[in-house]
């Protein structure tokens, strides 16, 4: 429908001469323009979107003609005809509802958070897609009396208590100081689950970043199969149109959560008590959310919790490690609306499953986009923030990567860390291969650290999609490769392995993986010297090239590793976290003009300087600093420890 951004607005490119206002915003119209400006006419996805609705439509009224019931009441919940399955039957969606910013480490990145980064989600908007629209005028919602939600149909007569729980996980205000979201400065768009891939499609196409889905298909309703074995854990022409979408508009990112089939039995699994994901939730370039209990910090370093047993288990058919990462979805307090009653704007309740794990992953990773935007004047991709939190994940379960968590418990604090890291030494990369490309970088430990991490993301074209029961053939298109080598050693990344004789999944090996889109590497207490990370792929490459995201930490030096910057690569200053009294400029030849601004935009020093500036009555924090000489003027971000 595209209501909240004018699909007929004019797009605007951003230049590198930003004014203060618009740079200390995040996701502004202006660069959600900008980010769509990125994008091609993309008529092939449509067009797929279009047919497959036309088909899901068509066989929905067969079924209702011989008398499929479209609504299905079961233990208070309610159960609706969504979609016909590949194999031709009905299939039910419902919402997977059985101390969140704590468990990820978001707290933080908020105000007064101990890091002096302030990150509350301002300007920044997140999509949710949910059974109907949230309540917009909850008074967490409210901004001076204005609702920060757009909706898709009046909230007022049709509104959700599952939607408005699971939004005030990512954005309440903190009106009720326990129900304070992620993003507690962040605004909505308001979407129900009925046309939910047209609308993303659209959405996304105007430069929407992130969107949350909180529901799915179950296996059983009332005891009797909802969705057949040979579709559950199987990439489905549903998974495959998501992975278009995210092909077709590499910023966007589907959050969705697992499901709450962890303690149901698939009657015939890849391995007993596992096997339980369904439709889009076995895509390969969305981020499929795990639930876990409540997260406990020890002073050591210990970290303490376990999944909940209800939370959906994979892996995915082909052996891809899903879910992909672990949010805290257990007893979360949340906004909550009465439905039958839309004048009560001050209910709360507390709920349980991955749909409240998702929001709490959801809500982060807006923050995540917001910081990396006000360094680097550019958001990630979603290929980059998805391989960053399985970067920085804390690991649980068994060592190494399982379908259980998947990559672990989501770390804000230690992604954004990354983040600031990456603004002296390369941390972040984003790149492309070419078909028949082999790229190398070349790093050097010269000093005795604790591991050094490797991690390969990329958004791959859809796959063919399946009917065939516990299918173990891959459906991966563009087979990116990684490799670390140091002399004649060789490191490679985690993969699952797979007894087809006994059924059994083994966890966390590490070999030649030929399933994954995320791909990691990890060597524990390396030992001092030069390390090269070899970056090659399998057969052709689908459109002859391949755009990846790599991680990077552990490592003293490169030559080879260089981040992506402006035409003012000479002009700099440092050091940057500055821990002294001066901070230095480099690449000018005269009297510079400095400007310095709190993160909100206050003007707090106006000076002329020539190579060096005293900032010893600075506070701890962050910063933004804008030089000026002659009629060029730019703007980075200055930490001050």
């Amino acid at each position: 429908m595209g209501f909240f951004y004018l699909t007929n607005m004019k797009k605007i490119l951003l230049i590198v001469s930003l004014t203060i206002v618009s740079y200390i915003s995040a996701q502004t119209s202006n660069e959600r323009a900008a980010i769509a400006e990125m994008y091609t006419l993309n008529g092939d996805i449509k067009n797929v979107i279009s047919k497959y609705y036309e088909f899901q439509k068509a066989e929905i009224k067969k079924l209702k003609e011989r008398g499929i019931a479209e609504v299905i009441k079961s233990n208070e919940k309610t159960y609706v005809l969504r979609s016909v399955s590949d194999d031709g039957h009905p299939i039910y969606i419902g919402t997977h509802n059985l101390k969140a910013a704590e468990s990820t480490q978001t707290q933080y990145l908020h105000n007064n958070g101990g890091e002096g980064l302030n990150l509350e989600g301002q300007n920044m908007v997140v999509g949710i897609w949910d059974e109907k629209v949230v309540l917009a005028n909850h008074v967490e919602f409210l901004e001076e009396g204005v609702s920060v939600v757009q909706t898709e149909t009046s909230s007022l007569n049709n509104n959700s208590d599952h939607g408005t729980h699971v939004l005030g996980t990512m954005i309440a205000r903190g009106i009720n100081s326990n129900a304070k979201g992620m993003a507690p400065k962040a605004s909505a768009i308001s979407y129900d689950w009925y046309d939910d891939i047209q609308e993303v499609e659209i959405e996304a196409s105007n430069g929407l970043l992130l969107s949350n889905h909180s529901y799915g298909a179950p296996i059983f309703i009332n005891g009797s199969t909802n969705v057949s074995p040979n579709q559950i854990g199987t990439y489905t022409s549903e998974a495959a149109i998501w992975d278009g979408i995210h092909h077709s508009y590499p910023y966007y990112l589907q959050v969705v959560s697992a499901g709450n089939d962890g303690s149901t039995e698939n009657i015939d699994a890849t391995q007993n008590g596992f096997d339980q994901l369904i439709g889009e939730k076995v895509g390969k370039n969305n981020l499929v959310i795990a639930n876990t209990q409540d997260v406990s910090f020890y002073s050591n370093g210990f970290v303490y919790t376990i999944i909940n047993p209800s939370s959906s288990k994979g892996p995915a058919d082909d052996g891809r490690i899903k879910p992909d990462i672990t949010g805290n979805g257990t007893t979360l307090f949340s906004s909550s609306s009465d439905e039958s009653d839309s004048n009560i704007v001050n209910r709360y309740n507390t709920k349980t499953g991955t749909s409240m794990a998702a929001p709490n992953v959801t809500g982060s990773l807006l923050l995540l986009q917001q910081y990396y935007k006000e360094i680097n004047n550019q958001f990630l991709k979603s290929a980059t923030l998805k391989g960053l939190i399985c970067h920085s994940a804390i690991d649980k379960g068994q060592p190494g990567p399982d379908p259980i968590f998947g990559w672990g418990v989501l770390n804000t604090k230690a992604a954004a860390k990354i983040i600031t890291e990456n603004i002296n030494k390369p941390h972040i990369i984003e790149s492309k291969i070419d078909s028949g490309q082999i790229i190398d970088y070349d790093i050097e430990l010269s000093s005795t650290i604790e591991e050094l991490a490797v991690t390969i993301c990329w958004t791959d074209p859809p796959g063919t999609s399946s009917n065939t029961l516990n299918s173990l053939s891959p459906v991966i298109v563009n087979d990116i490769d990684l490799k670390i080598t140091k002399s004649d050693q060789e490191f490679f990344p985690f993969k699952l392995t797979y007894n087809e004789n006994d059924k059994i999944w083994s966890w966390a090996s590490t070999g030649n993986n030929n399933v994954d889109t995320v791909e990691q590497i990890r060597i524990q207490n390396p030992a001092t010297g030069s390390y090269n990370i070899k970056i090659s792929h399998k057969g052709e490459l689908r459109n002859n090239s391949q755009d990846f995201s790599l991680i990077i930490t552990g490592y003293d030096n490169s030559n080879t590793l260089s981040i992506k910057q402006d035409d003012r690569d000479l002009v700099y200053f440092y050091p940057n976290p500055a821990k002294g009294d001066w901070i230095y400029f480099n690449g000018f030849s005269e009297e510079i003009k400095v400007n310095i601004y709190t993160i909100n935009g206050k003007l707090i020093l106006n000076k002329q300087v020539i190579d060096k500036l005293d900032i010893s009555t600075f506070d701890s924090g962050i910063y933004l600093i804008c030089l000026q000489q002659d009629n060029v003027s730019f703007f980075r971000k200055l930490i001050v420890k």
